[in-house]
């Protein structure tokens, strides 16, 4: 099998037990996101292929995997099947193309965890590949699988190289380079009984030496050409063992695009790159890094080897500390299905009804989401414990209320690895299960308490509504909004009576001012008789006005 085949094997074989990964949240574009880090088994092209698919918002690992911090080869099989296909339904090229049925995908996915046959040709560009069946899964991706272990043609002192590695791949200039060792080894005889036959034919010539002659210096130029041809391309393979030339490294960041996500293979290894500001950059999936959130993306500017990496945001991170568990994916795995019973148990428990009411959607939204931090402060608690670390900053759960527990949920099994106690971690769990059931239940009294205190006033008050709406429609009394808009109305037309009357009585008095200064006083004629006595009320002045008492 050709050298460029990554097939790297588990210690027990394939079929002992399912791969695991761990997550490491990274900011990428200013999202979160879980990307996948390599297990034991080192970097597959399934774990860069879908770590690119996640990076570039495509697919989404299950609920239950980002919980537990842990994806499993399923869950991989089943998000990437899936994607596929929908892809594939709107993609008519890709339909026609290389359509995979459901089945084939998951039979070939599974495979790529241990690597995948890549065949590249050297003087075709960047996406220069035999065409395989794993190859047609990236491309029902719609995931780009890239190299630049590529050949200069614009070298005058590699024209020959060039030449002799034509339109060829790997595995066809391997054979090309063992015909030349072959040549090498027959050379020598050949050449003996050439010389033999150059003596013969100059003691005794004659046409059939000559020809002997002729058919064996033909058959020596063949080998010695083949031998030259293996002789340029096997030092092209030993001098870019790492398969990348700075032709190649150059036509990368010529032909990717800003901001691209692709899959890069280079020695043997398969990593998600990127470019972003015109400098290449391959994602850092080592699992030595998972406590690491400031190491991210590693530059690739060079061919030797020589990098540095950088943080979410493409800059030096400066000093580089770890932090959180260092558990490995394994016991991270035999711990999911303790927390997928934890989360289970305490989802029963919120759906329970208490006496003649249940939790509505809002407080069940609330309870899902205390639950869950519930949950992650009872896995950490567990964790320090078993690590022996201090348990200062975990959080601080109470222990006064009675346990809760649920017969009908049953904790989910796991596999246990062989590096953990799971003695210890079961009982440490159990400890943390407690914790959170009797949370839970001082959380629900609490509730129920709450929601009977509102209960009443609550009630009273749509009873008192709906009794002014039927009054006001029945006419019986009007409702208390009806009574202050007459009031105001009233209000404003008393006013507006007396505004007018005052004006009336106003313009009367300044007429009477007016004509009264022009007003002569009216004489009477009087007669001469004299006054009776006891006539009252009346009287004559001197000047013989009659005067009105």
């Amino acid at each position: 099998m050709a050298s460029t085949t990554t097939s790297t094997q588990s210690a027990g074989g394939a079929g002992d037990s399912e791969n695991v990964y761990r997550l490491k949240l990274v900011k990428f574009r200013g999202r979160d996101v879980n990307i996948l880090l390599q297990n034991e088994n080192g970097p597959c092209p399934l774990l860069a292929a879908a770590n690119a698919l996640l990076l570039h918002e495509k697919v989404k690992l299950p609920t239950s995997a980002v919980r537990n911090n842990v994806a499993s080869l399923s869950d991989l099989t089943n998000v990437l099947a899936n994607f596929a296909m929908l892809s594939g339904d709107n993609d008519s090229k890709a339909a026609t193309g290389h359509s995979f049925l459901l089945d084939e995908l998951l039979k070939i996915i599974p495979k790529l965890q241990y690597g995948m046959d890549v065949n590249p040709k050297f003087t075709c560009g960047i996406t220069g590949y035999e065409y395989t069946q794993e190859l047609a899964c990236f491309e029902s991706w719609h995931v780009k699988l890239v190299h630049g272990w590529l050949c200069d043609p614009t070298d005058e002192s590699m024209v020959p190289l060039f030449q002799a590695l034509g339109n060829k791949t790997y595995n066809e200039l391997i054979e090309y380079v063992i015909q030349g060792k072959e040549a090498d080894a027959k050379l020598p005889q050949l050449q003996e009984e050439l010389n033999q036959l150059q003596v013969q034919a100059a003691s005794a010539p004659s046409i059939e030496a000559e020809a002997q002659l002729a058919k064996l210096q033909e058959q020596i130029q063949s080998l010695q050409s083949d031998s030259a041809r293996a002789n340029y391309i096997d030092h092209f393979l030993a001098t870019t063992g790492h398969q990348l030339t700075q032709y190649g490294l150059t036509t990368l960041h010529q032909d990717l695009e800003e901001s691209e996500l692709v899959v890069f293979f280079r020695n043997n290894h398969f990593c998600t790159m990127t470019k972003h500001e015109g400098h290449l950059y391959l994602l850092v999936t080592d699992l030595g890094y998972a406590n690491t959130p400031m190491v991210v993306w590693e530059r690739l500017d060079m061919i030797n080897g020589d990098t540095e990496y950088v943080n979410s945001l493409f800059k030096q991170p400066g000093e580089i500390s770890q932090s959180g568990s260092s558990l490995t994916p394994e016991q991270l795995a035999a711990q999911a299905g303790q927390n997928d019973a934890d989360y289970h148990l305490a989802l029963h428990l919120s759906m329970q009804p208490h006496g003649d009411t249940t939790i509505n959607t809002q407080s069940q939204d609330a309870l899902d989401s205390e639950e869950g931090k519930l949950i992650a402060a009872a896995t950490e608690a567990s964790l320090r414990e078993f690590h022996g670390e201090p348990t200062a900053t975990t959080a601080t759960l109470p222990t006064t209320a009675p346990m809760v527990t649920d017969p009908n949920v049953a904790p989910a099994g796991a596999a246990t690895p062989a590096a953990m106690d799971i003695d210890q971690i079961q009982s440490t769990q159990e400890s943390a299960d407690e914790m959170l059931a009797r949370q839970l239940a001082q959380e629900m009294a609490q509730e129920q308490q709450r929601q009977q205190q509102q209960q009443t006033p609550s009630l009273e008050t749509e009873d008192e509504r709906l009794a002014r709406e039927l009054q006001a429609q029945e006419g019986e009394m009007p409702s208390t909004t009806d009574d202050e808009r007459l009031a105001r109305q009233l209000q404003q037309q008393v006013s507006s009576e007396d505004e007018h009357l005052a004006r009336q009585l106003q313009q009367e008095e300044n007429s009477r001012r007016a004509s009264g200064a022009q007003v002569v006083s009216t004489q009477r004629t009087t007669t001469t008789a004299p006054p009776t006595q006891g006539a009252q009320g009346s009287s004559n002045d001197k000047n013989g006005k009659c005067i009105i008492s």
